[in-house]
Order: C-alpha cells, then structure tokens, then sequence
C-alpha cells in the first residue's frame, strides 16, 4: 500500500522534528502495509531540501518488502514533485541503533547520524 498522507502529526513522532523547523511546515505520512500502519514519517521542504525523520512502528517481511517497493519510491515521487534536490535524515535518537543500516536499504547514503539521497530527473532505482 505504501505512503499515506495523513492531516495531523503521527503520536510516535511528537517531539522529535528538527528544531529549527516549525511543525507547520510538516507534512505527515503514515506508511501501510496489509492493513496496518507499519511506520510513520515527517517530512519539510525547504527550498530545494526536504528533511524526513520517521518512526518504525511494527517491524516484518511485509513491513519491509513495502518499504522498498512502495513507500520510498512513492516519497521519491513526492519530493521530485515538489522540486526537491537533496532528501536529508537525521537522528539523536540513542534508540535509533540501525540508522546507517536502514538509510542504507531506503537509498541513502549514510554519514554517521545524517543521510542524505539526491532526487534525479529520472527513478532509476529497481
């Protein structure tokens, strides 16, 4: 099912936004897969930046498969649209232990707590 666009913050995500950036600039996702929300995620556009932060909520093969297949491509989509060049994750979360690993398998290029993915013309992730 992918990415849904949702109207008010996900809870799993209060607090945690970018300081510098304003709540209002957010807009919400909820990633979904077989029924159920497996994952939610903020994100800011910023001129020709976005920056996303998200939550992992429920953890599986369905959950992943619909990760790779869905969501992050439908969120490249998404940014494309809105003219974004650059994509950047961060975290200061000490429970966020698997961020370099789990840029890595959303595309990113992980450089200790920021990733950062370039947003071409063309998809051309398989």
């Amino acid at each position: 099912m992918g990415a849904v666009r949702v109207e008010t913050q996900p809870t799993a995500l209060v607090g945690l936004q970018y300081t510098w950036t304003e709540p209002e600039q957010y807009e919400w996702f909820e990633f979904r897969a077989g029924g159920a929300v497996y994952a939610v995620a903020g994100l800011a556009v910023i001129g020709d930046e976005a920056w996303m932060y998200w939550r992992i909520l429920e953890q599986g093969i369905l959950a992943w498969r619909d990760l790779k297949k869905n969501a992050v491509p439908q969120m490249r989509a998404h940014c494309r649209e809105r003219g974004v060049r650059r994509v950047f994750v961060s975290t200061d979360d000490l429970k966020d232990v698997n961020f370099i690993s789990m840029t890595g398998f959303m595309g990113f290029v992980p450089v200790l707590t920021v990733a950062m993915q370039e947003i071409g013309e063309e998809e051309n992730v398989r």
